[in-house]
């Protein structure tokens, strides 16, 4: 478990024994150097959760093994705003998938696509759905949780106060670095290599590109590493199908954010920089298995196929 998460690691490490078969499981809670020599060990399979940075050093070091890796890795999940659909609709399941747990969620939304001509009313959407969701403000609503660590928070202090896009709703004025409250903001009038897209936020920022069309975020996207997941906002079949067939992402969801991980049946996993592999439900005990093939052949089998052995004619 992470050093960056004492609370929860020592939970885990408390109650994993008291209901868990030990034999089946070993909890190991540390940084560097306790993932590194776990690292050296050879293991039948290795899951591993994070950024591709570290992400590329468990493969690397599974390899010395031949071990199989499956890798969840995140990304900077994009999201294609239909101008037709309904705003009110989209700003509450957008607000939802990007300040959930503060948007320290792999699934999270990253930055809205949207044509410039429907910004304005995108605005007005996402502040209705944000004064509904936090009637008194953020800062005092039971709702909003806490950035992981001061590590997180300087972080996203640093991307927000780079932005050249304009911030309309949250922003630093009530952030609080000690209790690591750090308010849902969304920020518009993003422009290409502005500082809130250089990699993926991990926290409650939410983005808005204006763009000429929406081929123009398609285009943005297909140009950069493969996210975890994707999302497109439209009930025209066409556009649903085309963002489908000309974008590359771990999931794609239509007309929702984050949900398709909830739903039994369906894989979880990264393509490319956001991972390989896939787990949950069957997936995770097939990912988990392998696929032994046997086969008990009778004597009777070398009347049919007796034409194998030599000399040959």
């Amino acid at each position: 478990m992470s050093e960056l998460t004492p609370t929860i690691s020592s939970l885990v490490t408390e109650l994993f024994p008291k209901y868990m078969d030990q034999d089946l499981f070993q909890v190991i809670n540390g940084g560097i150097p306790e993932t590194t020599k776990v690292l050296e060990l050879q293991w039948d399979h290795i899951v591993f959760t994070g950024s591709p940075t570290v992400g590329k050093i468990v493969a690397a070091a599974a390899a010395k093994h031949l071990t199989p890796v499956t890798l969840e890795l995140g990304g900077q999940n994009p999201v294609f705003l239909d101008p037709s659909y309904d705003f009110d609709v989209a700003a509450r399941r957008l607000l939802w998938g990007r300040f959930m747990n503060t948007g320290q969620v792999c699934l999270s939304p990253n930055h809205i696509f949207v044509p410039a001509s429907a910004q304005d009313r995108l605005v007005d959407a996402l502040s209705r759905a944000y004064d509904s969701f936090y009637p008194e403000g953020p800062a005092k609503s039971d709702s909003v949780s806490r950035l992981v660590s001061t590590v997180a928070f300087d972080r996203l202090t640093g991307v927000l106060e780079k932005t050249q896009g304009r911030i309309f709703r949250g922003g630093m004025a009530e952030a609080d670095r000690e209790s690591r409250f750090f308010p849902p903001t969304i920020v518009k009038d993003v422009k290409e290599g502005d500082s809130l897209l250089e990699a993926e936020l991990f926290g409650p920022v939410l983005p808005i590109v204006p763009v000429k069309d929406l081929q123009e975020g398609i285009d943005y996207t297909n140009a950069r590493p493969h996210p975890l997941a994707a999302y497109v906002f439209t009930n025209d079949a066409q556009l649903k199908k085309y963002v489908i067939d000309n974008t590359q992402s771990g999931a794609i969801d239509v007309n929702d954010v984050c949900v398709h991980m909830a739903i039994p049946g369906l894989p979880f996993g990264g393509v490319g920089n956001s991972g390989y592999g896939a787990h949950t439900g069957k997936y995770s005990f097939d990912t988990f298995t392998h696929h032994r093939s046997s086969v008990d052949s009778p004597a009777w089998v070398d009347y049919f196929f007796g034409f194998r052995f030599p000399p040959y004619t």
